[in-house]
């Protein structure tokens, strides 16, 4: 499943991240890594709002389709 369908409030493992290096890279130093866990705060429009190690951070739509979860 990709993090822009993952409902809100549902806590998710980071399966596989499938972008560039410089996205991989970004999103690992926010904490979005494979093995890693983000918990959906908001997903219904706009930005994805996630919890990820104890603070919150927003991605764009587009990123999170390159983000393979598993719930």
């Amino acid at each position: 499943m990709l993090l822009s369908d993952a409902k809100q409030g549902t806590t998710v493992t980071i399966r596989k991240v499938v972008a560039g290096h410089a996205l991989q890279n970004r999103l690992s130093e926010l904490g979005i890594y494979k093995g890693g866990k983000a918990r959906v705060i908001k997903n219904d429009s706009g930005p994805i709002v996630l919890e990820v190690l104890g603070g919150r951070l927003a991605i764009g739509r587009g990123q999170a389709e390159k983000i393979e979860v598993a719930a």
